[in-house]
């Protein structure tokens, strides 16, 4: 096999790959669909390696923590609440990333 002809076969994988991964991510919903919290005013936070998120209003809702260095995350329990509760999510080995409110 030549040169030219394995990187023919490479430019074939890279763009395939390319195009297949393009495709996914086209197809992923995106973050921003569960924001912004709709009847609710929320606000979330860190306490340790837990998340946090308090809301005031209805509705149906969780706290979801991107767990640090893990493509893990931690959510907390769900369910319909009314007037102004405090959920928080269980713990992260390494602390957490990021924490979002997601209603469902």
């Amino acid at each position: 096999m030549t040169l030219r002809s394995r990187l023919k076969k490479v430019s074939l994988v890279g763009a395939l790959a390319l195009v297949t991964t393009g495709l996914g991510v086209l197809a992923a919903p995106t973050a921003s669909a569960a924001t912004p919290v709709y009847h609710m005013n929320c606000t979330t936070g860190v306490w340790g390696n837990k998340g946090w998120g308090t809301c005031t209003g209805t509705g149906r809702w969780v706290v979801r923590a991107e767990c640090a260095w893990s493509p893990l995350y931690s959510v907390s329990a769900g369910g319909w609440t009314d007037g102004t509760v405090t959920k928080w999510t269980d713990s992260c080995a390494f602390g957490v990333e990021s924490v979002r409110i997601v209603e469902y």
